[in-house]
């Protein structure tokens, strides 16, 4: 468009004629050639076939040789490629030949003066001509869409890419970048983008660095451009440095890269200061006693292109080679240290200047957060420190907020209040007036704190994050860091304080607890250790079936690894930190609420399909209610929460039926029945720790009867059905010789009838059953009702399992030299247990008061059931009841 037309129909050419008369003798050779080609068609058949396949034209060998080769269409294809090929060639040789070199570049040149369709249209051939010249003939002009076939390698080992054309697209985007309207040339730099990433991706390094450094001289010519409001330009033109960083496989193509980075911040981040840069050619030019080529550059011009610049620097992160994740971190350590220096007095007033604290703050946070997960442990620990300074600098009171300095200047309220009586209003409508203007300043102080508490987030989110890093130092610094600044920044000290924190409130806290501290418990399950990991029983736990577990001197090395898992080493520290910030709440706000969300993590845990994560969860809901928590701030809310979720650890979890026609996986099955094996455990530690709340005196009176009670028949209740699962296992695998094993529902049967027996006893000399009075009725009936049936079903269970034994012949002394199988000596054994159980629950109910006593006239039919019982020691205890309970029948009184 900006040549003359006559003038290039009039360019006289190699052989004297102009481009016209060419033209025209051109069209009449093909006119000719046309005819000539029509006229042979008729003469096809003047060639026999004999003649074709005559052995003087083609030998059989070779034809054979060929044939195997090729076949027809790989001749078709071939011979269309080159004719494409040589098209192209011959196009190209006729058009240089045809155009001197000086006309050649004013094309290039003049490409500014095409219009916003033409120069699009240009750009995409000229990156398709350059594509196709790099990778060494990949396409042909013709295609019909801008595809290149990268496989296609012509070239030889030893030649070079060919890169003019890749040379011409850079001087054309110098050229139209200054006189485009942005938005066209925002479009034309999509093309342009694409090739040169895709180029700084190349497997040569060479044309890959020479992309890089391309691209960086673009850039500087572009940020010179003041930025356009909203419109983003700079982060749209430095896109391609965060993707090649990002796929690139070089150490020298990122290191350019990052060295272009690194210029750009220098030239035009920090404050606005508008300079004048030397090139790089400076000190050669002082030598030669010439003065050094300049250029007007403004510091300050980088705007949205720091998103691009972060997200660079902490993809260096990620790199593999040391030196790269190390400059990229130094370049993004000296802008920490620019915009929020060590020294307290010039700290204010580089903040406010700084456009990048300023206005991409939580993308200078998501950069240190990405050397925190990175692979370089050295440089993760510094980039904790550099966000425990940026969090200081945020709470700092003295330094405006990012996006928040136009809150800063208002009017105070009194001054208002003042001037409206100065111009005649009375005082009681200028005092109306000030409250609304309150009220506007509270709701202006909400908006500023919920807009700094988003700037907050991206900090205690982000080391949440790490608190499940593989690396244990990592972890454990991720998570003191983020418990200090909790403890630091969300409590308030004192309202007179100067740098007193703006969210002292509980619902700040109660967010913070679900949206990062239980998020970190999450990698809890996620740590796979964890789920092969042996959970603990209680020390007292009776083993007749199962083998006990091993010392803890004799542990095995993948023993000595689960101990060094994420649960093992971080469980109790996540904990401990979450219930300093509860009590320290409560002591502050004079609040339990967050009592509920510590319950609700611990409720996670024992929901867990890691069995001894669901323990560990247990023995420290049993710490917090027994120790951390004062028994006169347990409200009975608490007490509910807690004994359900106690009760439901004692439900039996079943296998899943499944349609034997429709098959199972038998990952999944194993992955069932381990956890179902798990649950086992859990149920053995939930019973301890109701035994250890409702043994003692001070934890049962303060949750109360009814909880009491709830446990206790919840207790019994579980236990029957503890019997019945664990008589639904074959005798042949009553005996589990693998150590360790999980316990058997019999021992776990057991173990909570030796609990139910103390808690029988205790409801039985309770105060409040002596004491009762005519309300205390429908309570008294329920639990006398509940003594009843919990002694009944301990005294049939062992009756029936006595009469079994004798049926099959089994002795009860019988021991490993009886000549008993295995299943039948631990039959003998349970029955052991329970016959000392019996008798320790008849000598209790022996040792009760007369009156006591006399309210257990229902014992009556069950000794007598119990008299037959083939133990001698059961009869004795049986007779001495009976003798006390008719001798100690209360006399009426005489008038």
């Amino acid at each position: 468009d900006g040549a003359d037309p006559e003038e290039v129909d009039t360019i006289v050419g190699p052989s004297g004629r102009t481009r016209e008369e060419d033209y025209d003798e051109g069209k009449e050779r093909d006119r000719e050639d046309d005819e000539n080609e029509n006229t042979n068609d008729g003469d096809d058949n003047i060639y026999d076939d004999e003649d074709i396949y005559d052995d003087d034209i083609f030998d059989d060998e070779d034809d054979d040789d060929i044939s195997d080769d090729f076949d027809d269409g790989d001749y078709l294809m071939f011979e269309r490629e080159m004719n494409r090929k040589e098209i192209d060639e011959a196009n190209a040789l006729a058009i240089h030949d045809a155009l001197p070199d000086t006309l050649m570049d004013q094309i290039y040149h003049r490409s500014s003066n095409l219009n916003d369709v033409a120069i699009k249209d240009f750009i995409l051939q000229l990156c398709r001509v350059s594509r196709m010249e790099i990778s060494g003939y990949g396409g042909h002009v013709g295609s019909r869409a801008n595809v290149v076939n990268d496989d296609t390698q012509n070239n030889s080992a030893n030649s070079q890419p060919i890169i003019y054309s890749f040379q011409k697209l850079v001087e054309v985007s110098h050229y139209n970048m200054e006189t485009r309207p942005r938005l066209i040339f925002a479009e034309i730099w999509t093309t342009i983008a694409g090739h040169l990433t895709s180029t700084a991706l190349h497997s040569n390094p060479a044309v890959a660095m020479y992309a890089v450094d391309s691209l960086r001289q673009l850039s500087i010519q572009f940020l010179k451009r003041e930025e356009l409001g909203v419109f983003e330009f700079q982060r749209r033109f430095l896109k391609p440095y965060e993707v090649i960083m990002m796929r690139s496989v070089h150490v020298s193509t990122k290191e350019l890269l990052l060295q272009s980075v690194e210029q750009i911040i220098i030239m035009f981040g920090g404050e606005k200061v508008t300079s004048t840069w030397t090139a790089g050619a400076a000190n050669d030019s002082k030598d030669n006693g010439k003065q050094a080529p300049t250029s007007t550059i403004k510091r300050g011009n980088l705007r949205s292109g720091w998103r691009p610049v972060l997200a660079v620097l902490g993809l260096a992160s990620h790199d593999d080679d040391e030196s790269i994740a190390s400059l990229g971190f130094r370049l993004l350590q000296e802008q920490v240290m620019e915009c929020a220096p060590n020294d307290a007095s010039a700290s204010t007033n580089k903040i406010a200047t700084s456009s990048l604290m300023m206005d991409y703050f939580v993308d200078l946070v998501d950069s240190l957060m990405m050397f925190v997960s990175g692979s370089h442990e050295g440089l993760c620990m510094q980039a904790i420190r550099y966000l425990v300074k940026m969090s200081d600098w945020l709470a700092d009171d003295d330094v405006p907020l990012p996006n928040l300095k136009s809150n800063s200047g208002k009017q105070p309220a009194s001054s208002i209040s003042l001037q409206s009586q100065e111009d005649g209003i009375n005082v009681v409508q200028a005092t109306v007036d000030t409250d609304d203007i309150i009220d506007t300043e509270e709701d202006a102080e909400r908006t500023r704190r919920s807009r700094e508490f988003e700037l907050w987030w991206p900090i205690l989110l982000g080391l949440s994050r790490s608190v499940g890093d593989a690396r244990p130092s990592i972890r454990e610094m991720a998570l003191t860091t983020l418990l200090s600044l909790i403890d630091k920044n969300f409590f308030s000290t004192s309202s007179n304080s100067k740098n007193s924190s703006q969210f002292g409130d509980v619902q700040t806290l109660q967010l913070i607890f679900r949206g990062v501290l239980v998020p970190a418990l999450e990698h809890a399950e996620m740590d796979t250790a964890s789920l092969v990991e042996t959970p603990m029983l209680p020390d007292d736990f009776p083993h007749f079936i199962t083998p006990p577990p091993p010392p803890p001197s004799m542990e095995t090395p993948s023993q000595n690894q689960i101990s060094d898992s994420w649960s093992s080493s971080m469980f109790h520290k996540l904990f401990d930190g979450c219930v300093a910030i509860c009590l320290k709440s409560m002591k502050v706000h004079k609040n339990d609420t967050l009592v509920e969300d510590v319950l609700a993590m611990v409720n996670n845990c024992l929901l867990s399909d890691s069995g001894a994560l669901a323990v560990r969860g247990l023995r420290r809901l049993e710490e917090f209610v027994t120790k951390d928590l004062e028994l006169d701030v347990i409200s009975t809310d608490t007490w509910a929460t807690v004994c359900h979720m106690l009760l439901r650890c004692l439900v039996v979890t079943r296998c899943n039926t499944h349609d034997s026609s429709e098959g199972t996986n038998e990952y999944d099955s194993s992955f069932e029945k381990n956890l179902i094996l798990s649950r086992r455990y859990v149920m053995a530690n939930a019973t301890k720790i109701i035994g250890t709340l409702l043994v003692d005196t001070k934890y049962s009176e303060s949750m109360g009867i009814p909880w009491y009670l709830f446990l206790t028949s919840g207790l019994g209740r579980n236990i029957r059905e503890w019997e019945v699962e664990g008589g639904t296992e074959h005798k042949d695998v009553m005996l589990l010789t693998t150590n360790p094993c999980p316990p058997h529902h019999f021992e776990n049967a057991l173990y909570g009838q030796s609990l139910l027996v103390r808690l029988l006893y205790g409801l039985s000399t309770m105060d409040m059953i002596m004491n009762a009075n005519q309300n205390d009725a429908p309570q008294i009936m329920s639990v006398q009702k509940m003594i009843q049936e919990e002694t009944e079903s301990i005294i049939s269970t062992y009756l029936e399992k006595e009469s079994d034994l004798a049926k099959d012949g089994v002795s009860l002394s019988g021991g490993a030299g009886s000549g008993e199988s295995a299943p039948e000596v631990c039959r003998a054994a349970e029955v052991s247990h329970l016959t000392n159980l019996v008798c320790d629950l008849l000598d209790g109910y022996n040792k009760l008061s007369d009156d006591q006593l006399f309210r257990l006239a229902w014992l009556c039919p069950m000794l007598s059931a119990l008299i037959q019982s083939n133990n001698k020691t059961v009869r004795i205890s049986v007779h001495a009841l009976v003798a006390r309970m008719f001798s100690s029948v209360p006399q009426p009184s005489k008038k």
